[in-house]
């Protein structure tokens, strides 16, 4: 399969479990997209990305007690870096500017349309694969 027709794989980590496995649902039966891993805290989302580099993370803004942004840093260290795209239902704008200093490419609304959601996904996976050159992983 051509690098272009792999599917952007995605580690969504969130705390809450029914959103969690909706979203991983949803994110799944989109084209183009595939989970490749969930977590509900910071350490398991870092665990998943360094197990499936995953092109996309979307993470919560509240991992529970953790602080999602604090996360990012750790998520994006590496050589294959994923985009981190925030969803939340917190207040974005408050935000905006310490999440662009610790690495993530995109903020979505909780109340966002799961359009937007998906939308968003795919885009930040193509915005990864173009900045690598659109080569699969562990290739050059």
């Amino acid at each position: 399969m051509a690098a272009d027709e792999r599917p952007v794989t995605v580690v969504i980590a969130d705390d809450n479990d029914l959103l969690l496995d909706a979203l991983r649902l949803a994110v799944s039966a989109a084209d183009g997209l595939e989970v490749v891993a969930t977590a509900s805290d910071g350490a398991g989302a870092v665990e998943a990305v360094r197990a499936h580099g995953p092109d996309v993370v979307l993470i919560d803004l509240r991992l529970g007690s953790e602080w999602g942004l604090d996360v990012v840093p750790a998520l994006r260290d590496g050589p294959r870096a994923p985009e981190v795209v925030v969803f939340s239902a917190a207040e974005l704008d408050g935000v905006v500017d310490e999440a662009a200093r610790v690495g993530v490419s995109r903020l979505v609304p909780k109340g966002a349309p799961l359009e937007d959601v998906i939308r968003t996904l795919a885009d930040a996976g193509s915005e990864r694969r173009a900045g690598e050159g659109g080569q699969p992983p562990g290739q050059s």
